[in-house]
């Protein structure tokens, strides 16, 4: 085994081995199944902090799936699991702000895009969205949260189409 394999963990533990081939594979509930058990066994703390990194993504990814098929409910409960795991992460904070969004719970989508803004002032998207939000919930145009020639413009189309 070469030490880039022991260095993330490879090759110490079976569940995560396979783990991280049915992540590669794409099943990503099946992979979060075997690196929840890996993160919660007694192993070295290493081993412990990457299976519960992964698990994260596991979950993101999940969400992912669900709101590309338009199921922003089942997409918010992969999203808490994940902000469980890691608080911190800025990016998790503003996708449940985006699915809560499309469920019309405007007001937990606001909190959701402060949050992230809490934890990075610079992400300009979670701005955008969170002015959309307050604009779409005062019965006001959001289209005045983006410049027509912005860039952004796209990200927040899923609140700008009400």
């Amino acid at each position: 085994m070469s030490i880039s394999s022991r260095w993330f963990g490879f090759g110490t533990d079976p569940d995560y081995d396979d783990a991280a081939r049915l992540f590669d594979k794409g099943e990503y509930a099946s992979a979060a199944a075997l690196f929840a058990k890996v993160a919660d066994r007694n192993h070295d703390r290493a081993l412990r902090l990457a299976a519960r990194q992964h698990l994260g993504d596991c979950f993101l990814r999940l969400a992912r799936a669900e709101l590309s098929n338009a199921n922003s409910s089942e997409a918010v409960k992969w999203l808490d699991q994940a902000i469980e795991l890691t608080p911190n992460y800025p990016d998790l904070h503003y996708r449940r702000g985006v699915a809560l969004a499309l469920d019309d719970q405007l007001e937990q989508a606001s909190e959701s895009f402060t949050k992230a803004l809490d934890l990075n002032p610079n992400y300009a998207e979670a701005a955008i969205q969170l002015c959309a939000v307050q604009t779409v919930a005062q019965n006001q145009s959001p289209d005045l949260c983006v410049l027509p020639t912005s860039p952004l413009g796209e990200a927040s189309k899923p609140l700008l189409d009400r």
